[in-house]
């Protein structure tokens, strides 16, 4: 009887052991069925927002001769005439280079004069020699002293290649240490077509091409202290009673909005001018740039850069490339089937070109289980030459959490 007892009670717990042994493997299988990771869930993109947008045609009343370009303050080049420029020479528009480095290497803020250079009689050599060539000049003595902002005031305003020379040599030593210098630095901030032999602009050597010295013209208005010289109708510099004031060569300043910049004129550049102008654009102020090279001569150059002037300001507008809302992309997961938007975060515009090509990027990465409306999901960049936008992207809706029936019975 004992016997029999016995084995009822290890059968008992032989089942019991095996039904014990099933439970915990279903539970441990169960488990692994429920925590396995969610998949990915990849957008789909939308493919109108991802379509490149190409700009308008823009007429533009190109000058016949030479070459020409214009630009904006923080935009930079627009359009530019013909597609092989090739550098030619700059005459006094160099000196735009010139004033440029002498203030990098010798820095000025607003309201200071500098130190005072002293006239060497190899400056006076200087001023003989390009009055024997018919130079621009400003008369200067040996032992005579003027500010650096004095200095830069007289090569600027009436043009005078001995301050460019004198300038040069202060700051660097050398002419050629200068062109070394303003080489470099005309390479380093986008002029690679622009060669600078000496400081005046006088040599032919000295060369250029439109569309780099829109980016010369940029530099210029970018630097406080050569932006207020350049601006100026006449100034008075300390060099003697010979001298008195001195005036701006640039004859158009004050019209039509024009706040600058370097005129130039040689035998082998013909009529060179490189000017800027206020605008109003809709109810924001920007400054527009044109550049005329090779012109008959200067008046005619001048002349030229109006329309050129007009050209750029009536071809910018504010565009909107974004709007709050807008679907970039959805998500859909398996797990519920619900279709979730990824929609632009915020309005997005700019100051444009009309005659800009606009390209979108959109990135928007995989998400995986549940997500809360609002949450950021990638960007979409705009591009227009050298503007860009990044914008946002952000769901517009929720993504639900996966119940727990699908998590054990999916694939």
């Amino acid at each position: 009887m004992t016997t029999v007892i016995n084995e009822r009670r290890r059968t008992k717990a032989y089942l019991a052991g095996f039904v014990a042994t099933i439970l915990t493997g279903s539970i441990l299988y169960g488990a692994y069925l429920y925590n396995r990771p969610l998949p990915e869930v990849k957008a789909i993109v939308s493919a109108k927002q991802n379509a490149d947008q190409p700009g308008e045609s823009v007429p533009i009343a190109w000058p016949a001769y030479g070459q020409s370009a214009i630009g904006m303050t923080g935009r930079g080049l627009l359009a530019s005439s013909g597609t092989n420029q090739k550098p030619v020479p700059t005459a006094s528009v160099a000196k735009v280079m010139t004033a440029l480095a002498v203030l990098q290497k010798k820095p000025l803020a607003v309201g200071e004069k500098g130190p005072m250079l002293t006239v060497t009689a190899n400056d006076v050599a200087i001023f003989n020699n390009y009055l024997a060539l018919d130079g621009s000049l400003v008369k200067v003595a040996e032992g005579e002293k003027i500010s650096q902002y004095d200095a830069l005031q007289a090569l600027m305003l009436p043009s005078a290649n001995n301050m460019a020379d004198l300038l040069a040599n202060w700051a660097f030593g050398s002419i050629e240490a200068y062109s070394q210098y303003a080489n470099q630095y005309a390479k380093a901030h986008g002029m690679t077509h622009s060669t600078f032999s000496d400081a005046s602009g006088f040599s032919p050597n000295t060369v250029s091409t439109a569309d780099d010295l829109i980016q010369l013209g940029l530099l210029a208005l970018k630097n406080p202290v050569l932006a207020e010289i350049i601006a100026k109708p006449t100034a008075n510099i300390p060099l003697g009673d010979a001298v008195g004031p001195i005036y701006n060569v640039n004859g158009l300043l004050g019209k039509n909005g024009i706040n600058g910049i370097k005129t130039g004129a040689t035998d082998q550049a013909g009529g060179v001018f490189l000017t800027s102008a206020d605008r109003q654009i809709g109810d924001e102020n920007t400054t527009v740039l044109a550049v005329v090279m090779g012109g008959p001569s200067l008046e005619t150059a001048m002349r030229a850069t109006l329309p050129l002037l007009d050209t750029a300001s009536g071809n910018l507008t504010r565009k909107t490339l974004a709007k709050a809302g807008t679907v970039y992309g959805s998500y859909t997961a398996p797990w519920s089937k619900q279709t979730v938007k990824a929609v632009a975060s915020r309005d997005v515009s700019m100051l444009a070109w009309k005659g800009d090509n606009y390209t979108s990027r959109i990135e928007l990465r995989p998400i995986r289980g549940q997500q809360s409306d609002g949450s950021n999901v990638g960007n979409v960049t705009i591009k227009a030459s050298s503007q860009e936008s990044i914008v946002p992207l952000e769901l517009k809706g929720s993504v639900s959490k996966p119940d727990f029936r699908w998590r054990l019975k999916r694939d």
